[in-house]
Order: structure tokens, then C-alpha cells, then sequence
């Protein structure tokens, strides 16, 4: 997750004090944050793209696009077009 400042103050003004003290002590000013289980929650998100045939990393999903803007290379796409 990223957070810029003013959405850090938005998010942190909705929490409890032990929260924000929690993200504070981890996170500080970071505009990274990633989640101390971030590897077990790619596996599920992987697991689950896989069973749905989705794609869910970004090398994989800027390939297909690019692909598939190359072959309509000149033409416009309309809004609901893909």
C-alpha cells in the first residue's frame, strides 16, 4: 500500500490512538507500506487469479496490453472497448 501525506492524515484521523501509534511505530512517514505479511497474501491473491484465469502481476498484465495495443496501433479505442 502506498499512502501520500494528506491520505495518511485522513486514514490515521479514523483509527483508534493504539492504531495510529501501532502504523506510526512501523511506518512512520513511509510512503511504502507494506504489509508484514505480504508474502502469505500474494500467495492467496496468486492462488486464487490462477483458479479464475487472471492475471494479477504486473509484467504479465503490461504484456497482454501492450499486445493488445499493438495490434490496434492508429486506431482509437472507444471507453468500453478492450
Amino acid at each position: 500500500m502506498t499512502m501520500r501525506a494528506r491520505q495518511r492524515e485522513h486514514f490515521l484521523a479514523r483509527i483508534s490512538p493504539e492504531l495510529r501509534r501501532r502504523y506510526a511505530v512501523r511506518y512512520g512517514d513511509d510512503y511504502h507500506c507494506p504489509s508484514p505479511r505480504s508474502d502469505e497474501l500474494w500467495a492467496a491473491l496468486s492462488e486464487v487469479a490462477d483458479r479464475r484465469a487472471l492475471m494479477c502481476d504486473m509484467r504479465s498484465i503490461a504484456a497482454y496490453m501492450r499486445r493488445k495495443f499493438d495490434a490496434r496501433a492508429g486506431k482509437q479505442i472507444g471507453m468500453f472497448e478492450m
